[in-house]
């Protein structure tokens, strides 16, 4: 029998590959001689790095500014022998850098993250995969581009500040310093959302209060957004407001697509290709899947849904494993998800089924009995 493990992590609780290695002791009871292939998964979020990354002697880590401008630490990884970056926006610009009274997009920047980029293409790096999950900043990408040699300048030509404040003054784009290996640099954007770069739906209004701002701020980092985007059409021919997904992570997948060339596509997609997924579909008999709470958002442009598409198209069975998981079917079923396992198998506290070796010991004991029931119809 040939079995993909293909899992998200458990958060708080499990890492992918300690979920993955729960449901091996789980397989082998039953079938000693399965061929199992193990898949890490994320969905271009927390986790990214990891999913694509595995071996921490790939991993890079480089002091770059937080979103405040404080120098932190932060890491990326490198994969295909070092041809390709994969980088997590949230590690030098992320929500969870910031104590709850220090957030505030109308001054936090994205430069961080373009340290990131910028150290990787130092290093020879010319193709990236970037997660945008998870961002404190609404500065449209700015920031992540003067990092890279852009400049932004006001009326005067003197450097606009950091943060969506700098957004309305912008008069000027150059472009002359820039990198000189970003005329040769892929970039594919993990961006999950199709709000645009501005309106009702755009990144202001939708992910702006979630970043610490009031409703008098939201309204000026509209107003700053719009010029910004202007500016930007004027530069690059490109409209961003039409452009589906623009708006995700405050705005910097707009900036990658319109500056960088930047390609947006889905992360769990990313991920999949590639993981090479479709092949390793070749010849499987059925999928185990995972994360802990699987829910609306699951079957919604997520982990599990990436997966279940994938699967369906090939005729594999998908088995999801999860710690709480809502009570209705029709939402898996139209994911053509095959069947769907909560873990818990007693009353239990959050505190205790969310302790890792509980967590683990519940996973190896479920997949067991799930594949006791496939064992007698084989």
């Amino acid at each position: 029998m040939k079995i993909i493990l293909a899992t998200d992590s458990f958060k708080g609780s499990l890492t992918a590959q300690q979920v993955r290695s729960a449901m091996k002791k789980g397989i082998y009871p039953v079938y000693p001689n399965a061929e199992i292939i193990e898949i890490p998964m994320a969905d271009g979020g927390e986790g990214t790095i990891e999913a694509l990354v595995e071996e921490q002697k790939n991993w890079v880590t480089v002091k770059v500014h937080d979103p405040l401008f404080r120098l932190v630490d932060a890491k990326y990884g490198l994969t295909d022998h070092g041809k390709t970056a994969v980088i997590e926006m949230a590690q030098a610009s992320g929500l969870p850098l910031l104590k709850m009274e220090e957030q505030n997009p109308w001054v936090t920047t994205t430069f961080g993250t373009g340290e990131l980029i910028l150290d990787a293409l130092n290093k020879g790096v010319r193709n990236f995969i970037i997660g945008i999950g998870g961002s404190a900043t609404n500065d449209g990408g700015k920031g992540m581009l003067e990092a890279l040699g852009f400049e932004f300048l006001d009326r005067n030509k003197n450097p606009v500040p950091h943060g969506a404040q700098g957004l309305a003054k912008v008069e000027h784009l150059q472009n002359a310093n820039a990198h000189p290996g970003l005329k040769n640099a892929s970039f594919k954007i993990a961006c999950d959302v199709d709000n645009p770069f501005y309106g009702p739906r755009g990144a202001t209004y939708i992910y702006g209060a979630q970043k610490g701002a009031n409703a008098e701020m939201l309204d000026r980092m509209e107003k700053a957004m719009i010029h910004f985007a202007e500016k930007i059409h004027h530069f690059t021919g490109i409209d961003l407001r039409h452009v589906k997904g623009s708006g995700a992570g405050g705005g910097i997948s707009g900036a990658f697509f319109a500056m960088l060339n930047g390609a947006l596509k889905s992360g769990v997609d990313i991920i999949l290709d590639h993981q090479q997924f479709d092949h390793h579909l070749e010849g499987a008999d059925i999928v185990l899947s995972g994360e802990g709470k699987i829910d609306h958002q699951s079957v919604s442009g997520k982990v599990i849904d990436g997966i279940a598409k994938r699967c369906t198209a090939k005729n594999v069975p998908l088995i999801v494993l999860g710690g709480g998981v809502m009570p209705e079917t029709q939402p898996f079923d139209a994911a053509g998800i095959t069947a769907v396992f909560s873990i818990i198998n007693e009353p239990v506290s959050l505190e205790k089924a969310m302790n890792p070796a509980t967590a683990a010991g519940m996973i190896t004991f479920k997949t067991t009995q799930v594949f006791r029931l496939i064992q007698q119809f084989n």
